[in-house]
This record gives C-alpha cells, structure tokens and sequence, in this order.
C-alpha cells in the first residue's frame, strides 16, 4: 500500500492529476481498493468526478472520503474485531 500527498494551489489540477493516476492504477490492478482523501467539504464535488470517470463509486473499488470518514470507519472496523 502507498500514500502520496499531492499539494499545490487552487486550480493547479491536484484532482486531475489524483484521478488521471487512479485510472492508470485501476487499469493496471483492477482488484486493488483505492482511496482518495479529500476535504470534507469537498467530497462531494469530487465523488461526481469519480462517477464520470468511472461510471460510479465502491462497486469498482475506487472510493472518496474524508479523513473524518475514514477514521469513523477504521475505528468502527477496529471495535468489531475486538468485540
């Protein structure tokens, strides 16, 4: 698994250059689950990007979320293992 962080200013084209590498990644590795992080409150924004390019979203293991989201889901997954 890898993480890259992508920075630059408004309108640099951070989110074509995430979903322009997702698609070569989920070309190559289709069965591979990818994650894009993205600010709360533009998750929305960017799941309709991800939906025009891929024509929807978890059910081609390419998914959209929020650090909030991502951690409410870690931790929900972590209590069910020890529970």
């Amino acid at each position: 698994m890898s993480v890259t962080i992508i920075t630059g200013a408004i309108g640099a084209g951070k989110t074509r250059y995430c979903i322009d590498q997702i698609k070569k990644m989920h070309k190559a590795y289709p069965q591979n689950r990818m994650i894009m992080l993205v600010p709360p409150h533009y998750s929305h924004v960017t799941e309709h990007m991800l939906i025009s390019e891929f024509g929807g979203t978890g059910i081609n293991n390419i998914e959209c979320t929020s650090m909030e989201k991502l951690a409410r889901e870690l931790l929900t997954g972590a209590e069910k293992k020890l529970g």
